[in-house]
């Protein structure tokens, strides 16, 4: 369906997945699996952004759930000393 990219660091390598990527994977696996997608995304630039965003809105099928920025009560903190 679509293969990894692999970063070696070489200079002017691409280091992660554009935009591009990111919408030929989801139409690849959109048209694979012939059903929709339910996406839980956090909010790396790319995953924000207005061409996400337009690609998004494009896809009945696509459902994108985003994660909080932050979320102070999703975690307990851990007690320290004796308790």
């Amino acid at each position: 369906m679509f293969r990894t990219l692999t970063h070696r660091g070489r200079k002017g390598e691409q280091s992660s997945f554009t935009e591009a990527d990111y919408i030929a994977l989801l139409d690849a696996a959109h048209q694979r699996l012939n059903a929709s997608i339910v996406l839980v995304w956090d909010n790396l630039n790319t995953h924000v952004s207005t061409v996400m965003r337009n690609f998004i809105a494009g896809r009945d099928w696509l459902t994108v759930i985003r994660l909080p920025a932050y979320a102070p009560t999703s975690t307990r903190p851990k007690a320290s000393g004796p308790t």
